[in-house]
């Protein structure tokens, strides 16, 4: 089924540079008409047509390039579109393949769709060698964007800067599942969210327990959580082996668990415990991904060179912090390696 998805989301968008539709996406821009002509009838008539005929072989390239750019261009269309996510990622391993630059702060935007699912780990767990298609279902965003490389620096590097860090507060962007991190609360079977549930005052156990997904008071449900998990960010240590024991930790969160337990560090701590534990209901910070990335395409020492700039020209504290966890990820990431 893997593979008939994939073929289906390329055919689509081929499609797509003809018909100008595609069910559930906006359509891109038609900044560049398309020529009804097949892409082999142009590419023939670049190579084989009449030397002589500048003109006609001009044009050849001119309707290859167009029809590129508006396949790219109807591929980032379905990654801000509402089909499913497995759709979304076929389109970024497209995009990668197409090293198109142009798409990389659709594919830098939406890194966050690697996070742990089914793809997220499948080439970890096979027994044998995978084909080089499977091999690409691991993280495909974070490797489409390898394989564009260099263009995309500038964009990881504007995303660590803009990206919520480890002591800002959560707020609705970084909800992925409301109404699954509002059941397993207001269960309060496992001994973390017994913890939360402990944490909450009496109106809001009951606004958690009476919580339906079309309640009018979703907005009010939503914020009230945000508010119990920044309390618990921003308060003592949070990590017990009982209380998160069955969870499997990232290496990161265990390299912060060895560090010196500073405010900063204890902050950063606690929301990575955190995601860990409600992965499927949180959202991932980011910034780890951007810094591997960045390792991946220019190597530790310039990625080190370029933080440590940007670092010395930030001018608001906030910007700094979240630079400078860039900068600690980046050390935690060369002692992994």
């Amino acid at each position: 089924m893997k593979h008939r998805r994939f073929s289906e989301v390329i055919a689509v968008a081929i499609i797509s540079c003809f018909y100008g539709e595609y069910s559930n996406a906006a359509t891109a821009q038609d900044r560049y008409p398309v020529p009804q002509i097949s892409q082999e009838e142009a590419f023939a008539s670049l190579i084989e047509g009449d030397s002589n005929n500048v003109v006609g072989r001009l044009e050849a390239a001119r309707i290859l390039v167009r029809q590129r750019v508006k396949f790219v261009e109807n591929l980032m269309a379905v990654l801000n579109s509402t089909n499913s996510d497995f759709v979304k990622l076929d389109a970024a391993i497209v995009l990668g393949e197409y090293r198109a630059t142009e798409a990389v702060p659709f594919l830098v935007g939406h890194l966050q769709l690697d996070d742990p699912r089914w793809h997220g780990g499948f080439a970890h767990v096979a027994t044998t060698p995978l084909p080089e298609y499977l091999a690409l279902i691991d993280d495909p965003v974070r490797r489409a964007v390898e394989k564009i490389g260099m263009p995309a620096i500038p964009v990881l590097l504007e995303r660590i800067m803009r990206t919520d860090g480890a002591l800002s507060p959560l707020n609705v962007n970084d909800i992925r599942n409301l109404p699954a991190l509002v059941d397993r609360l207001s269960k309060h079977s496992e001994a973390v969210c017994s913890f939360l549930w402990q944490k909450c005052s009496n109106d809001e156990q009951v606004l958690l327990t009476d919580y339906q997904e079309s309640s009018q008071k979703t907005n009010e449900v939503q914020n009230m959580v945000i508010q119990l998990l920044n309390r618990v960010i921003g308060g003592p240590p949070i990590y017990e082996l009982d209380r998160f024991g069955s969870f499997i930790l990232r290496d990161e969160t265990k390299w912060f668990m060895k560090q010196p337990q500073t405010r900063i560090n204890l902050a950063r701590l606690n929301r990575l415990l955190l995601e860990d534990a409600f992965r499927d209901e949180l959202w991932r910070n980011q910034t780890t991904k951007c810094v591997a990335i960045c390792v991946t395409i220019e190597g530790p020492e310039v990625t080190k060179f370029r933080l440590q700039a940007l670092l010395q020209k930030a001018n608001d504290h906030d910007t700094k912090e979240r630079i400078q966890y860039a900068v600690d990820t980046l050390e935690f990431l060369m002692t992994e390696n």
